[in-house]
């Protein structure tokens, strides 16, 4: 996707402080509606949503890594 539309994840960082919290809550929303409601959809299952969280976290740690490197 970056290929394509650019490193949003980074760019948005850089925009908004704590932009990691945001794109987390979405999908934490996302993962509670799917589970309370037992739904399984095509376009995005449990195990779907629980990856993006865990690439997002994974994103803002080597996000963090460039800053502290950056900063030296």
């Amino acid at each position: 996707k970056n290929e394509n539309y650019g490193d949003s994840f980074a760019n948005t960082r850089k925009k908004y402080d704590g932009a990691i919290l945001v794109r987390l809550h979405d999908k934490f929303s996302r993962l509670e509606t799917l589970v309370e409601h037992r739904l399984n959809p095509d376009d995005e299952s449990i195990d779907d949503t629980l990856i993006d969280m865990a690439n997002y976290c994974l994103m803002e740690l080597v996000e963090r890594r460039i800053d502290k490197e950056n900063s030296k």
